[in-house]
């Protein structure tokens, strides 16, 4: 497998740069609040990222949007399976859109997916994509309602 320090390339689409509040993921008494019995938001078909994971293309692994930052996969993230040639389609929610700018995109790739230029993946990896923030001009600043 091709790897370079350890982390892997994956190829998203373009990211809004918009800024919001996004959840820091502990309600008013500082707990957690990744409960099973909560459901996810309702999702808009408008709002989507799609791409590849690739290391050659893989399919099988786990892609999803770590918008509270606490580098785990909760029940209100959305998360998707990649399919054959390393496609993944994430769907989100309004408020999960305007924080894609500022979450972290990962990737894990467990023991059984496939990789099309090694074969099966026999030691599980992780792969992560940064978030993309943007640095506003002081014109943008100040212009800001």
């Amino acid at each position: 497998m091709k790897r370079s320090n350890g982390i892997q390339s994956v190829l998203t689409s373009l990211f809004s740069l918009i800024i919001c509040a996004c959840g820091s993921g502990t309600n008013d008494d500082g707990g957690n609040q990744n409960n099973s019995n909560q459901n996810p938001p309702p999702v808009s078909q408008e709002f989507r990222i799609k791409g590849k994971v690739i290391d050659g293309y893989v399919s099988g692994a786990k892609v999803w949007l770590d918008i509270n930052g606490n580098n785990q996969l909760d029940n209100d993230e959305p998360s998707t399976i990649s399919k054959s040639t390393g496609d993944y389609l994430l769907e989100l929610s309004e408020t999960q859109k305007d924080c894609i700018a500022y979450s972290t995109l990962y990737v894990d790739v467990p023991v059984g997916a496939v990789d099309e230029d090694s074969g099966v993946i026999t030691q599980a990896y992780q792969m992560s994509f940064p978030p993309r923030l943007k640095t506003y001009s002081n014109d943008e600043l100040l212009n800001r309602h």
